[in-house]
């Protein structure tokens, strides 16, 4: 049983695990949506945020210092010889300050924000049905093998002494034992059909990307 980081899902413990067990999916926080596709929204709503700062920014002045010094030779004419000039100017925003790039950066932010909600509801209604399809699943190969298979064995051994006794023919042998492979094989195939629904589940729910990062920090190593 692999238990999934407290800070990934909330109000629930969550449980991935086989054979059979049913696991449980509550809840999924917004902050989770970086595991399910949603990393680069989450760095368009930091360049948005800081968009807004900026514009908001705007409607404080930046002052201007100048600063120059003149040397002038035609002093005949009365020009002063030297001159030191020094300035500052002070822009005063009166229309524009911002507030319309603020608007439409903000506005851009609520769309990012309900992009992330919506990854993180399709990732939640995801898990659950995964976690649906593997309970049921668990719980018919439970079924087969307690209920069928169990059956199966007991026909198969009773005509396996039928045989030996010579009450039965060989035929029939056959058609008991070519009847628990089709109830084992059955069983198999369910088998599979859950392992791909818990591998899709690990998937969505994204716990295998910290294995992931570590096998590629440890292959490509970062400088």
């Amino acid at each position: 049983i692999a238990r999934a980081r407290t800070s990934e899902l909330r109000d629930a413990p969550t449980y991935v695990v086989g054979h059979g067990h049913p696991l449980a999916v509550d809840a999924i926080s917004p902050e989770f949506a970086v595991h399910i596709g949603a990393s680069a929204l989450g760095a368009q709503r930091e360049a948005t945020a800081a968009d807004i700062l900026l514009a908001r920014r705007r409607k404080v002045p930046d002052p201007v210092i100048n600063l120059g010094f003149l040397r002038d030779r035609f002093v005949i004419s009365g020009n002063n010889p030297r001159v030191l000039q020094m300035g500052v100017t002070i822009p005063l925003p009166t229309s524009d300050r911002g507030q319309y790039d603020a608007a439409r950066a903000t506005a851009e932010g609520r769309e990012i924000q309900e992009a992330v909600a919506a990854v993180a509801a399709r990732a939640k209604t995801d898990a659950m049905a995964l976690a649906d399809r593997q309970s049921q699943l668990g719980a018919t190969i439970d079924l087969l093998r307690t209920g069928a298979l169990a059956r199966a064995d007991t026909i198969l051994q009773a005509t396996s002494a039928a045989v030996t006794q010579g009450e039965l023919s060989t035929t029939d042998l056959l058609l008991a034992r070519r009847a628990r492979t089709d109830i084992a094989l059955k069983i198999m195939d369910l088998q599979f059909q859950q392992y791909l629904a818990q591998n899709d589940l690990r998937h969505v729910l994204g716990l295998d990307t910290p294995v992931l990062r570590t096998l590629q920090e440890a292959t490509w190593p970062s400088k």
